[in-house]
């Protein structure tokens, strides 16, 4: 595990920098998202990544980093309601029907997804970890699919350690477990000083 501090998360370029996106992003970021996030998939094309995905309807805010943080819930529209390129997504693989590990609810199909006005929304159930697999891909063409990246913003109780004691200028250490990157878990180590606890 790397324990980084707040300076080296926001300084660092490797693959942390994605970490600090997703704890720092303005204004659309998945800390943001409060019921659900809303992801606005293009029309497609025949080149990878194959889509390019929006927090926002006016395609503002693009989603380039295709971290999915497992805790939060994703609702996927079609942006400009796109009729190309039908859309959707399965932890199984191409035009298969997802495992009980995930929750599809809305409109589409795994062998007809999603254009023009239709709408689904993703949970991740907990059997659902960042080792997992979710495929991403259009339900015309088998050439069109990807995958997402799988991260998680939970924090394991075993990846807290917080100590007070009750006398003055005493250190406090607080470790956070913001996410994890391809093998490595990053953490934000913070020290503060506790007065009169």
């Amino acid at each position: 595990m790397s324990n980084l501090t707040y300076n080296d998360m926001r300084s660092n370029t490797s693959a942390s920098d994605r970490l600090y996106k997703l704890l720092n992003g303005k204004p659309f970021d998945h800390k943001n998202c409060v019921e659900h996030c809303n992801i606005y998939v293009d029309g497609g094309s025949l080149s990878s990544p194959y889509y390019n995905f929006y927090f926002d309807k006016e395609a503002t805010k693009q989603f380039k980093i295709l971290d999915m943080d497992i805790t939060k819930t994703y609702k996927f529209h079609r942006l400009d309601e796109a009729i190309t390129h039908p859309f959707y997504i399965s932890d199984v693989g191409v035009n298969q029907q997802s495992s009980d590990k995930i929750l599809i609810i809305g409109d589409g199909a795994p062998t007809t997804g999603i254009t023009g006005t239709q709408t689904f929304i993703l949970k991740f159930k907990q059997s659902f970890s960042i080792n997992s697999t979710l495929t991403y891909y259009c339900t015309s063409h088998s050439s069109m699919t990807s995958t997402f990246n799988m991260i998680t913003s939970a924090v394991p109780r075993k990846e807290n350690n917080l100590t007070t004691h009750n006398n003055e200028n005493t250190n406090v250490n607080y470790s956070k477990h913001v996410g994890t990157s391809s093998d490595k878990v990053y953490s934000i180590r913070k020290n503060l000083k506790c007065n009169g606890c």
